[in-house]
């Protein structure tokens, strides 16, 4: 995909006080495949050949509904999304939307279309059992065809650029906080100031016919960091933590599990989902490969315990009470 080394990992934790954790993430590689059905050569019946990588998709998807029914928002999305992704998109064009204004308005089109079929299958569902009844869930998908960064989104979860040292939110909270900020109307308050985090306008699914899925396309450079994750970071952590979490980590899974454990131990109020990926240039991988090397030859005697650590905070938590609809938190 790049001239360079793409480090990457995610974690999802329940948090501290709820049960059951109702984000869903995905990280997958975009190949070409060849599904074999008969043939004289030594490959088994229906095996798959597949080529290099040519791109990564990055998803965080944050559910809401009462009886569960946000989790079952959540993994439709994921499901849908990628079922969307493989059976109907235009992927003959997918690397050469960088040169082409034409085919980056078509990836546009088609990554707003997957949305709007998750909106549909979401809200189907929901019209047949009562009991799911205005289930609906954030979306943020990122799929990076180096070095074009894509992004979709909807809902309260986030997007975050690392990138010199500083961090910038890439995606827009979709929340009536925001959108009072974002109109004029409270221009004296942030929408953190004004608060309701969890009063979302734009959610995949839910009881409203209209979804306005947000697209964003720039360049990444070597050295940069994405950022995906739900609100339950960000109701607990500021800008600057997370770029300062960001920076001292030495690879995305030590970013991942300092960042969910900050949240914890903030309090953890919600689900907390992270996915972080790294891109370094080959001299940064080269040495990132190194002291690696050296540290499996020393050992690691922490891992253990930050392993248990890690699943007694994700067994945590109450009861989940029964949320509002498009409530997140």
């Amino acid at each position: 995909m790049q001239a360079g080394k793409l480090d990457c990992h995610a974690l999802s934790d329940a948090g501290r006080r709820r049960s059951i954790n109702e984000d869903h993430f995905l990280i997958a590689d975009l190949v070409k495949a060849v599904r074999i059905q008969l043939t004289s050569l030594s490959y088994d019946e229906h095996a798959e050949v597949t080529g290099h990588s040519l791109g990564k998709i990055l998803l965080v998807a944050d559910g809401m509904g009462a009886h569960e029914a946000g989790k079952r928002a959540a993994t439709l999305a994921v499901d849908e999304t990628i079922s969307y992704m493989v059976n109907r998109m235009h992927w003959h064009n997918f690397q050469k939307v960088s040169s082409s204004k034409s085919d980056s308005d078509l990836l546009a089109e088609d990554l707003i279309a997957a949305f709007q079929y998750c909106q549909g299958r979401i809200q189907n569902e929901a019209n047949l059992n009562p009991l799911r009844q205005g289930m609906c869930t954030t979306l943020t998908v990122a799929i990076v065809d180096w070095p074009t960064l894509h992004l979709v989104h909807a809902g309260g979860s986030r997007c975050y650029l690392y990138r010199d040292q500083k961090i910038r939110q890439l995606t827009r909270d979709h929340t009536r906080a925001q959108l009072l900020v974002d109109s004029g109307a409270r221009r004296d308050l942030s929408a953190k100031q004004l608060g309701g985090r969890n009063a979302l306008w734009n959610v995949v699914g839910g009881d409203s016919a209209e979804l306005e899925p947000q697209f964003f396309t720039m360049d990444l450079t070597a050295g940069d960091s994405l950022l995906l994750c739900s609100d339950g970071l960000t109701a607990h952590l500021c800008d600057e933590s997370i770029a300062g979490t960001l920076s001292a980590a030495q690879t995305a899974h030590g970013a991942c599990e300092k960042l969910v454990a900050e949240a914890n131990a903030d309090g953890g109020s919600d689900n907390i989902t992270v996915i972080v990926a790294r891109f370094h240039d080959l001299k940064e991988s080269l040495r990132l490969e190194t002291a690696e090397a050296g540290s499996d030859l020393l050992g690691d005697s922490t891992s253990g315990a930050s392993e248990d650590e890690a699943s007694a905070d994700a067994r945590r938590g109450k009861l989940n009470p029964d949320m509002p609809v498009a409530l997140d938190g």
